[in-house]
């Protein structure tokens, strides 16, 4: 992809913001993934243009997307099922007969089966005990260790909109270092910055000194400032498609379907998931054909006719009239012709 860009983009300025947005879209560099995985990957999360929307426009309908008010409405529709905040997986612990999973705060869980529909770096990064087999692991590109982006999130509070005063709507974007930041409210200003670990230290610096050169020294005192980080997660991975046992795979660690194209086959990857724990749980009611990892079919035909109804479609008020025309000048021809021979 690297190559790609430079062949194809004249200015700097322009080959950074495109390294930037590769980086943010797979989790890796330009130079760690190919072109055609590229635009593989654009083409599952609706093109190019809705990359760029999503992560340097900033549409005023996914700002105003309430993700409390999205989780309240799924709980509503999905009874005996409960959701816990500010906790995450850290070991998987697989038994014969059940699934006992160690989260973060130390509270231990007891499943049947346990469905990881998680990013496939964050995957590696949970303790299994017995030990994950060898052939579930990411095979590499002969590079042992790569040094992870991070992703920082800020989140500004001001007595003022002072980009309001400046006669700007918001909207920020800077290519180096890569800050993007957008108002969420009439003094709330948000946004994030993408660097390596080595520069975390210094974001919020970096952050108060770009927006203030854009927007105005009021911007280097907020009264609130809160910052959140996270590492990138990488979409170059081995997809992994059937179950270990009691642990199954779903969301981006199992996107190889027949539904690739369509937002990575989240849909059809969810799907599988559900079947595959129905599998381990009842056994009894699931076919070899629910299991089947490729239904190949073709969801563009439209519904088989026969020859004869496909003419009949065809037919309309022109059609009609202009064959009946043809129809009877050929027989007046023939006609005339026959007299004359007689």
């Amino acid at each position: 992809m690297e190559r790609h860009i430079c062949q194809n983009l004249f200015f700097s300025l322009s080959r950074k913001f495109m390294y930037n947005l590769v980086t943010l879209a797979s989790g890796v560099s330009a130079k760690d993934i190919k072109y055609d995985e590229f635009m593989c990957l654009c083409s599952t999360s609706g093109g190019l243009s809705v990359l760029v929307d999503l992560y340097l426009t900033m549409p005023k309908s996914l700002l105003s997307l309430s993700c409390r008010s999205l989780l309240r409405a799924l709980l509503e529709k999905l009874r005996h099922n409960e959701i816990q905040y500010d906790a995450r997986a850290i070991k998987v612990q697989h038994f014969k007969n059940y699934v006992l999973v160690t989260d973060s705060t130390g509270e231990r869980h007891i499943a049947q089966a346990v469905i990881l529909a998680i990013p496939w770096n964050k995957v590696e990064s949970l303790e299994f005990e017995p030990q994950l087999p060898r052939h579930y692991r990411t095979i590499g590109r002969g590079k042992a260790k790569r040094q992870m982006d991070q992703l920082t999130q800020f989140f500004l509070r001001y007595d003022h909109s002072y980009w309001i005063t400046q006669g700007y709507s918001g909207l920020f974007l800077n290519v180096d270092p890569f800050v993007v930041g957008y108002e969420s409210d009439s003094s709330q200003y948000s946004g994030y910055m993408l660097h390596t670990e080595e520069q975390a230290g210094a974001v919020r610096e970096t952050v108060l000194d770009v927006l203030a050169e854009q927007f105005g020294e009021e911007m280097l005192d907020p009264r609130n400032y809160k910052q959140f980080t996270c590492e990138l997660s990488s979409t170059l991975h081995k997809p992994q498609v059937k179950p270990w046992n009691r642990v199954i795979w779903s969301s981006s660690a199992s996107a190889a379907n027949s539904n690739r194209n369509l937002m990575a086959g989240a849909v059809e990857s969810g799907l599988r998931a559900a079947i595959n724990a129905l599998f381990v749980i009842r056994p009894q009611v699931v076919g070899w054909q629910d299991l089947s990892d490729v239904h190949e079919r073709n969801r563009y035909a439209g519904v088989s006719t026969s020859y004869i109804s496909g003419l009949l479609s065809r037919l309309n008020l022109y059609n009609i009239a202009y064959y009946s025309v043809f129809v009877v000048g050929l027989l007046c021809v023939l006609s005339y012709s026959y007299n004359q021979s007689v």
